[in-house]
């Protein structure tokens, strides 16, 4: 997204940084968070990212009478899961155990962006816990209760996407950001990182599919959503 947003005439930072305000970059502590009322503010930036758990200090510049458009990106979980794996070169068999037992694992060092400890978390129901402001609870903790609270938060946000069906929904982003996205200019950046078929045995890829079913609850709600929101940016279109 911040490739793209940068295509279609955004103001964004550095394209090392992903579009992210240092210091919030992922996995962010609290304290060192730019809460949505600073980044409504800049006039250097008119487009940022948030590669962390959101908080209620990210989504009260949103809605009706909001300062900022929000928008998220959802994908296929065990896709994400495969793609974090192979990108962030982790310790598969540490995070299936950590998994299994609900016992937290070691930190692995810095890897890539991530802090030693953000580990199991983009295996283990990532986007609930990305969303439901539980990110760090333990493996297998996540509830029908964390799933609500994140159905909660997409309803508040203004653009939906899912990655899989991006074609489909870029009536989002010409009515809500104004971009007149042509998928094929592609300008944009892939991470390039290829993800073998024997990335996951079968029995490790159903028990992932089954530990991660809150995540494939919200993302049918989510795939639901952007269909509702992709219809309302077609209407507005047409006038």
């Amino acid at each position: 997204m911040c490739d793209m947003a940068r295509a279609y005439g955004e103001k964004v930072t550095k394209a090392v940084d992903n579009c992210n305000l240092l210091p919030d970059a992922c996995s962010t502590p609290k304290a060192f968070r730019i809460p949505c009322s600073k980044r409504a503010a800049s006039v250097r930036y008119t487009f940022t990212a948030v590669e962390r758990s959101l908080d209620d200090d990210d989504l009260v510049c949103s809605g009706q009478s909001g300062t900022m458009l929000l928008g998220i990106m959802l994908r296929d979980p065990l896709a994400g899961i495969k793609s974090t794996w192979i990108g962030n070169e982790l310790d598969k068999g540490a995070i299936l155990r950590a998994m299994r037992t609900g016992v937290v694992p070691r930190g692995f060092g810095f890897h890539f962006c991530l802090p030693p400890l953000d580990t199991y978390q983009h295996f283990d129901n990532f986007a609930v816990r990305t969303l439901s402001g539980d990110y760090d609870l333990a493996p297998g903790a996540m509830t029908a209760e964390h799933l609500a609270k994140a159905k909660e938060v997409l309803l508040k946000l203004d653009v939906v996407l899912i990655m899989e069906e991006l074609s489909d929904h870029l009536a989002q982003l010409r009515a809500f950001f104004g971009w007149q996205v042509d998928l094929s200019r592609s300008p944009w950046k892939s991470h390039g990182h290829k993800i073998p078929k024997n990335a996951l045995t079968d029995e490790e890829e159903a028990f992932l599919k089954k530990a991660n079913e809150l995540d494939y609850e919200l993302f049918d709600f989510g795939k639901s959503l952007a269909r509702q929101l992709t219809a309302h940016a077609q209407r507005r279109l047409a006038f």
